[in-house]
């Protein structure tokens, strides 16, 4: 009897958004990064946002393909790669977006409804790391 001994990589996809400071009045530009999406044909990632305080105000995006709608506190993020019937995959690494957003206070960014497709049309179990918008307090002045 022969034995035989398989290894199985387990690579781990993720999308994270991390917590960054923010004095109220400014701009601050807020990373979406994902790590070791391989084939992707489309996604779609909802994150969700105080709108009382903060505002989004752009982005960047990191295909000119994708799509992205702001109602109220909900940012959709949709990109498909089908062109004329074609799939084409795409190995995705680095930063999805930037998403800029003037601060009046803190907000969580949380993703909510996602899905990520990769080629042929299989789900993939990606693990999502949330992110904060936090306050940075001003350093106060000695008077002189």
């Amino acid at each position: 009897m022969i034995a035989l001994a398989l290894s199985v990589s387990v690579i781990s996809q993720t999308a994270v958004i991390p917590n960054i400071p923010g004095e109220i009045g400014t701009t601050v530009i807020v990373p979406v990064t994902v790590a070791d999406w391989q084939d992707i044909v489309c996604f779609t990632l909802n994150i969700g946002f105080d709108p009382s305080k903060i505002d989004f105000m752009s982005s960047e995006l990191w295909h000119p393909e994708m799509l992205i709608n702001v109602t109220g506190g909900r940012i959709a993020i949709v990109w498909v790669t089908e062109v004329d019937s074609i799939t084409h995959p795409y190995d995705i690494d680095g930063v999805l977006a930037h998403l800029y957003f003037n601060v009046r206070g803190e907000s969580s960014l949380k993703f909510g409804r996602c899905e990520v497709i990769q080629d042929p049309y299989t789900p993939v179990d990606v693990t999502y790391t949330n992110g904060l918008i936090y306050q940075t307090k001003k350093k106060a002045t000695k008077l002189r």
